[in-house]
């Protein structure tokens, strides 16, 4: 179905991989973080210039504190970021610097993970004037998360508490519609988490979506990935999600583990598998949000804004890892 392009898309990530490792390998510990970095420019098709990105990077660096996180290897994802949304990314970084302290002031901690947030409202549809009513909701969001679920809510959460406050919906029937997925995916044979929480805010992005039907699709995706590749871990379970939010006729998930197959036949990816499960869900995403056919432009916007969410979340994590490791 979408085969030819998929194969061109895993061709442009292997690529700038081999750029990317060359270019950080005494800059970047974690080979998965350049492997994420490198299907942010596959996913968005959008042509890599070594010399470019390194000039962002560095611009960040030089522009913060001594002791602020993008000074570390982070800064190469938020860098990222930039590069692939804005045709002048050094010029943008101080509005979304500025945008990250309005968090801040409106209650966010100051870490990755509200980089991350600032980046979500910041690369949307957001205008500047709308920020701070959607810092205000996006708190109010955050605090009724805590109230559910205090031990699973935590700083990952920002960026997804981001999103659900751009929707235009009320706060009680949105954590309602939340609340109601995760106990109805957990009967489905979901594990409780975060990793469902995850699942659960995914799936209730659809306003226009029948509950039970998108339940019953994360379901059915599940028991298929089980049956083609292997039993799905907490981990993807919010990969089943966006897949779920999209036109079943439009996913074949013989083709994503087709491409899943192929990664773990690369010599770098080979211990990565369920990383890699993921980079061929997103580039199969990116292909169907890509079709100018699909009508509903809004929900493939959500979409790409959720894999980016997803990616960044997962480069935090490892970085904050990496720093538990080197403290230690």
């Amino acid at each position: 179905m979408h085969t030819k392009n998929l194969e061109h898309k895993v061709d442009l990530f292997l690529s700038i991989y081999t750029e990317l490792k060359n270019a950080l390998k005494w800059k970047v510990s974690d080979k998965r973080m350049i492997m994420l970095i490198s299907s942010m420019y596959a996913v968005n098709d959008r042509p890599f210039d070594l010399q470019r990105f390194m000039r962002v990077s560095e611009h960040i660096k030089s522009s913060v504190d001594a002791f602020n996180t993008l000074r570390s290897s982070q800064r190469f994802s938020i860098a990222a970021m930039l590069d692939i949304h804005f045709e002048d990314p050094e010029n943008v970084f101080k509005p979304y610097l500025d945008l990250y302290e309005m968090l801040i002031k409106g209650g966010f901690k100051r870490g990755m993970f509200t980089y991350i947030a600032a980046g979500v409202a910041f690369t949307g549809e957001t205008k500047s004037s709308e920020y701070e009513a959607l810092i205000e909701k996006a708190q109010i969001i955050y605090k009724a998360m805590q109230r559910e679920h205090m031990f699973l809510t935590t700083q990952d959460d920002y960026p997804l508490t981001i999103l659900l406050a751009s929707r235009n919906e009320e706060i009680p029937s949105l954590m309602e519609s939340i609340e109601g997925f995760y106990h109805q995916l957990q009967l489905g044979g979901f594990r409780k988490g975060n990793d469902l929480q995850f699942l659960s805010h995914i799936i209730s992005l659809n306003p226009k979506g029948d509950p039970k039907q998108l339940s019953n699709q994360c379901t059915q995706i599940y028991e298929e990935v089980k049956q083609l590749w292997k039993k799905p871990k907490p981990m993807h379970y919010p990969t089943i999600g966006m897949l779920a939010l999209c036109d079943q006729t439009q996913v074949n998930m013989q083709e994503v583990i087709q491409l899943t197959n192929r990664l773990n036949m690369e010599k770098d990816f080979k211990w990565q598998e369920d990383i890699n499960f993921m980079f061929a869900v997103h580039l199969l995403l990116s292909e169907i949000t890509g079709d100018a056919s699909v009508s509903s432009t809004g929900m493939m916007t959500t979409i790409e804004i959720i894999m980016q969410a997803q990616q960044a979340a997962m480069i935090a994590s490892m970085a904050a890892i990496a720093a538990v490791t080197s403290d230690g």
